[in-house]
């Protein structure tokens, strides 16, 4: 209902017929036209599912290609997914107390967790629900440094994923009174006799419009409301005590009202700024670095209308003029999830050690559950310095251990530490034999390789000097 409602309220002040009303198209739906008809390219249908997934298959690509952009992207947005795949193991996720956990059972429990996430990465039939969720542990920001509990993780990752895939408003009310969030943010400590504007300052800077679009004063207002939440030590549940509540009348950009942590969020979601923000963050993960002024505002617009559903922005972003310019393929640097997992899916490893993925991941600078707490991970080529271009390079070097020079039969390129290895001739011969080098290339880089073609039959140190190409390093 909260979710209606906000769409009511965003219609009446932009303006907008509400989606669904009358003969009106659906909202985000870009009007099908000459360029949503068009057939995909092999290129293109290789351009979405690297962008929406973690690398890309022969059999995802040739299932796309021949598709119109629309049906494609439709195709794409169906297959999202409100639930892990792979479950987390029964009562995994209770709740221990600080006090009576011991550091090495919970050092174990934080290496389950990342495995286990690592595992839907890379076996996952929807891998966009799972880039979905890393986008939102990088937009919140939230690190397990600063939460201690492997389950309050846990569940916090299960409910972005739930959440994240369906619609921004019901996320960003899930979030603010997530116990992991609140264990994060130390919001037990924010009380009417002692304000602590942290967490509020977070809310607005980060969450929502921004820190050029609100003052001081709404910051102190916005803490005023967020008054009254904590977690009991106990059970891990998030509480919410009257007595330690801010009831009174406040302003937050330049709105009024008794403002709680549920009305608060409403009204921040309201303003445009918020809408904009997160369009333009989503467009820096999908569809190029730096967002088209135009045509980010009209994605912007139409997700603030439609009360935030996910399936309107993606659909508008991936529908967008932008986002299939020949000009932003391959321009986007793969973060090392991207680099670690997109190899592992594209090389038809689904059953690579998840453990040594993660270890793959951190060692390029990006534990999955320890985002930076100010702005979340690096983008683009701060991606080099985080991880160094050397590291990347081993691990694309080790990928394929096979010996140099060697023939492509089974078993041959191997994972380190992975139990199941690359199947070479098993992976070769998902190509027709009369194209095999062109498509190949073509699988795996947005672009002409840099090294020459195979004078004979493609070996293993050929598809090695294809990871290797510069151009690997970009999606």
């Amino acid at each position: 209902m909260r979710i209606w409602i906000l769409a009511l309220v965003t219609w009446l002040l932009g303006g907008c017929a509400p989606a669904g009303s009358g003969t009106a198209p659906r909202i985000g739906m870009p009007a099908a036209g000459e360029a949503q008809t068009r057939t995909l390219s092999r290129a293109e249908a290789r351009h979405l599912l690297v962008r929406t997934g973690f690398g890309a298959t022969e059999r995802e690509v040739e299932a796309l290609t021949g598709l119109t952009r629309l049906a494609a992207v439709e195709t794409v947005l169906a297959g999202l997914n409100r639930r892990a795949s792979v479950p987390l193991p029964a009562g995994w996720a209770r709740y221990i107390p600080e006090s009576r956990g011991e550091p090495a059972q919970r050092a174990t429990a934080w290496r389950e967790l990342r495995a286990w996430w690592f595992s839907e990465m890379l076996r996952t039939s929807s891998p966009l629900t799972e880039r979905l969720t890393l986008f939102w542990q990088g937009y919140f920001g939230l690190s397990g440094k600063s939460v201690g509990s492997p389950a309050l993780m846990a569940r916090y990752n299960v409910m972005l994923r739930a959440r994240g895939t369906d619609n921004f408003a019901a996320l960003l009310h899930s979030v603010v009174r997530d116990p992991a969030m609140l264990v994060g943010h130390d919001a037990g400590r924010n009380r009417t006799e002692h304000l602590d504007e942290s967490y509020a300052r977070t809310l607005l800077d980060t969450f929502t419009v921004g820190p050029d679009h609100h003052s001081a004063e709404d910051v102190t207002e916005t803490a005023r409301a967020l008054t009254g939440w904590s977690v009991d030590p106990e059970t891990g549940e998030a509480r919410f005590r009257f007595d330690r509540h801010d009831d009174g009348e406040k302003t937050v950009v330049g709105r009024q009202g008794r403002y709680d942590a549920d009305s608060v969020v409403d009204a921040l979601l309201v303003r445009p700024e918020t809408a904009r923000r997160v369009t333009q963050a989503l467009w820096r993960e999908f569809v190029s670095p730096v967002p088209d002024a135009e045509q980010a505002e009209v994605a912007a617009g139409a997700f603030r209308n439609s009360g935030y559903e996910m399936h309107t922005i993606l659909r508008a972003l991936l529908l967008s003029d932008a986002f299939w310019a020949a000009g932003n393929r391959g321009v986007l640097v793969r973060s090392p999830v991207d680099l670690v997992v997109g190899t592992y899916r594209m090389l038809d490893m689904p059953f690579a050690d998840p453990a040594a993925a993660d270890a793959a991941c951190a060692g390029l600078g990006q534990d999955v559950f320890a985002p930076p707490p100010s702005g979340g991970w690096p983008e683009g080529p701060d991606w080099f310095v985080t991880g160094g271009p050397a590291a990347r390079r081993h691990f694309l070097e080790t990928v394929l251990a096979a010996p140099a020079g060697s023939a492509p039969h089974p078993g041959q390129l191997a994972s380190a530490g992975a139990p199941g290895g690359f199947d070479a001739t098993r992976w070769f011969a998902n190509f027709p034999a009369a194209d095999l080098v062109p498509r190949v290339v073509s699988l795996v880089l947005p672009g002409p390789p840099a090294a020459t073609a195979p004078g004979s039959l493609p070996d293993t140190d050929w598809l090695r000097s294809l990871l290797l190409d510069p151009g690997y390093e970009y999606r």
